[in-house]
């Protein structure tokens, strides 16, 4: 649930993408959290709310990410080295995580 779209994109796309949302009438719940899936929409709670919207063609549910990074708390002091990139480190875009991955390789 996250207070607002494109906060990672960059400042110069931004208008361009909302602008096309906007043109195809693209209907957006923020902070919004999908109790059921219903036969023709969704069942979401919004605000201590619940309501039903659709019906919809295509539904794209955005929910955010937190690192999972459990595997380092278990190989602590057991391995030589331990090296945590990616999104176990933080989430991120993928070229950031690849690349942390081609730099870790090359301390091994």
């Amino acid at each position: 649930m996250l207070p607002e779209i494109t906060a990672d994109v960059n400042a110069r796309s931004k208008p361009f993408l909302l602008k096309d949302l906007a043109e195809h009438n693209v209907r957006l719940y923020l902070n919004s959290t999908v109790i059921e899936i219903l036969a023709d929409g969704l069942r979401i709670e919004k605000d201590d709310r619940q309501e039903e919207i659709g019906p919809f063609d295509t539904v794209i549910l955005a929910a955010g990410v937190e690192p999972c990074n459990d595997l380092r708390s278990k190989l602590k002091g057991k391995a030589v080295r331990l090296i945590t990139i990616g999104d176990a480190l933080s989430p991120r875009k993928a070229l950031e995580a690849i690349r942390e991955g081609y730099l870790a390789g090359l301390k091994v």
